[in-house]
Order: C-alpha cells, then sequence, then structure tokens
C-alpha cells in the first residue's frame, strides 16, 4: 500500500502545484510567505484535500510557523519532502528565473533534432 499512499501525494501535489499558488497571490497579492489561515483558506476554497495541507504549508508559510505547525501535528510531512513534492508539480515561468531553463531539468527542448 506504500505505492497506493506516493501516489495520492504525488496527484496531491499536481493539483496544490496548479492551484494553490495563482489562487494566493491572486487574492492576497504579494509573494509567500502567507498565513497559515490564508492557506487554509485557500484550501478549501479550492476544495483541495487538507489531508495534503503540509504541501501548501511548505511552500507558502515561513520556516518558523511550519516548525510551529509541526510541533502541534507531529505527524505533519517533513518540509523538505513536502517542498520537493510541491516544487514538482508548481508551474514554472522563465519570467520568474534567472534563466530560461527549467530548474526541474525540464527545459521543453529536445536535444534530438530528429
Amino acid at each position: 500500500m506504500l505505492w497506493l499512499e506516493r501516489w495520492r501525494w504525488h496527484h496531491a501535489g499536481r493539483l496544490y502545484g496548479e492551484r494553490l499558488g495563482p489562487y494566493l497571490a491572486a487574492s492576497y497579492g504579494g509573494e509567500p510567505p502567507y498565513t497559515v489561515e490564508q492557506v487554509n483558506i485557500a484550501i478549501a476554497k479550492l476544495g483541495l484535500n487538507p489531508r495534503h495541507a503540509a504541501l501548501g504549508y511548505a511552500a507558502f508559510i515561513s520556516d518558523a510557523a511550519y516548525a510551529g505547525l509541526k510541533k502541534v501535528q507531529p505527524g505533519l510531512l517533513d518540509r523538505q519532502v513536502a517542498q520537493v513534492i510541491y516544487e514538482r508539480y508548481r508551474p514554472w515561468s522563465p519570467a520568474a528565473s534567472d534563466t530560461f531553463e527549467d530548474p526541474r531539468g525540464f527545459s521543453g527542448i529536445s536535444r534530438n533534432r530528429f
């Protein structure tokens, strides 16, 4: 059943990555960090599974706030693991980067011509 749980986290990562960041930016403006309450409201309004809220927390709240949540909820996914899953699926644009290469390794340019 380990593979099923892993699949669920990656599926949630895709949904969180596609929806949460743009919603938070549109609703609250600016850039992270956001508050835990703002992330929770966004998760509820978007209909995302709150069981995977660690993905949103890892990406959008401060380190100190995440550490505080981890003390209250010891079963919360480690921040680094949640960040890796979120980063894998979040939208990427060259405008947000110093280079035109996707830091995740997806350049969109094929090395093979034919």
